[in-house]
């Protein structure tokens, strides 16, 4: 349990930055992609994750972004076979927080809902889409096997994963080569692949079109919080701040929901959820939904439901640093004691029975 300050770091969830999508002026081409496909199925015949783990973490240089892609083999446990490139500071935070998080269902889908990488990953043939299963036969390629189908996504905060654009094809072919290249060396005991001492190897184009070298580089430092501020009334921040304060405790938590927003071609977005309950009886307060000023309409919610209790919270508890940091800048001037834990298990609850009713009956039994 910890008390949250204004200095705390977060993963910027409100950012809805505009990143490249696919259109006729990045499509990538055809030799683009077959380079991509048969540098994958290098990989996928390689198998490096029987000898690689989570534990092995290395950079790529991207000479067209000029930032590193921070890379994660996938595939010791058997259950997902895959090469995750964790883009810059915001893509390495982001898988950090995955390896960190607890094991109970919120964390989970809270941790896999912030990745910012670029994913190659091996399906069986039936969960390929038919654009891709189109792009394979184009391509005059053939894959055997049950997880021997390459599949390739984008993802990021706030969208459902999307196909990849000629920078990004061109970026992961580099990184899946460069992965190659790595885990025979460590097979061979040539070469460290975990991180020592806060410092990273990471393979970069030597100098003046020299070949590719490796070196170590520290760790990109925890980004900085959004310099977003939110606009609230001051009359109701001044109403607000004249309600007594009672002994109730209230756990907050705002979280991606299942379910996408938007007609394709553009990019689908995954709405948001606010949700507040009171710890002592479980009862659901107040919910937002995702709209435009998200984080106004949550304030403008919490000071609402302190009116209609007749008081504010003596305590706030959340489990995430980006909601604590989204309403530190309330619960300060109002006195309210703004707690971070581990774990909220009544909030787990309401929203598994949320996301449980969006999601409608489950055939099967």
């Amino acid at each position: 349990m910890a008390k949250v300050g204004e200095h705390d770091t977060i993963d910027d969830i409100s950012a809805r930055k505009d990143e490249p999508v696919v259109t006729h002026a990045n499509l990538p081409t055809d030799e683009e992609w077959y380079a991509l496909y048969r540098t994958a199925a290098e990989f996928y015949g390689l198998k490096p994750w029987q000898w690689l783990d989570d534990r092995h973490l290395f950079g790529v240089w991207d000479e067209e972004t000029r930032t590193i892609g921070y890379c994660s083999v996938m595939g010791a446990l058997g259950e997902v076979y895959a090469l995750g490139v964790y883009l810059g500071t915001r893509g390495y935070w982001g898988l950090q927080n995955l390896r960190r998080t607890a094991h109970d269902w919120a964390a989970q889908n809270d941790a896999y809902s912030h990745q910012y990488a670029l994913l190659a990953s091996f399906e069986a043939r039936t969960d390929l889409s038919g654009e891709e299963i189109t792009l394979i036969h184009r391509l005059g390629l053939r894959f055997r096997g049950r997880h021997a189908w390459p599949s390739f996504r984008f993802h990021e905060p706030g969208y459902m994963p999307t196909p990849l654009t000629a920078p990004q094809v061109r970026f992961l072919t580099r990184a899946l080569r460069e992965t190659i290249t790595l885990a025979i060396a460590y097979r061979h005991q040539t070469a460290e692949l975990m991180p020592q001492n806060g410092r990273l190897l990471v393979r970069k184009p030597g100098h003046e079109g020299r070949e590719w070298e490796t070196v170590w580089d520290a760790e990109p430092s925890p980004p900085a919080p959004p310099d977003n501020p939110i606009v609230v009334d001051e009359g109701l921040l001044h109403v607000a701040a004249k309600l007594p304060l009672i002994s109730a405790v209230w756990e907050a938590d705002i979280f991606y929901l299942p379910m996408a927003i938007g007609v394709p071609p553009e990019r689908l977005v995954v709405p948001r959820a606010f949700l507040l309950l009171d710890h002592e009886s479980g009862m659901i307060l107040e919910a937002v939904l995702d709209e435009e000023h998200f984080f106004e309409r949550v304030w403008h919610a919490l000071i609402q439901t302190m009116r209609k209790i007749g008081g504010r919270p003596h305590s706030i508890w959340v489990r995430q640093t980006h909601v604590a940091h989204s309403l530190y800048g309330l619960t300060r001037p109002l006195g309210i004691e703004l707690l971070q834990l581990s774990a909220l298990p009544l909030m787990t609850e309401a929203r598994r029975g949320l996301v449980e009713s969006l999601r409608g009956p489950q055939s099967g039994g």
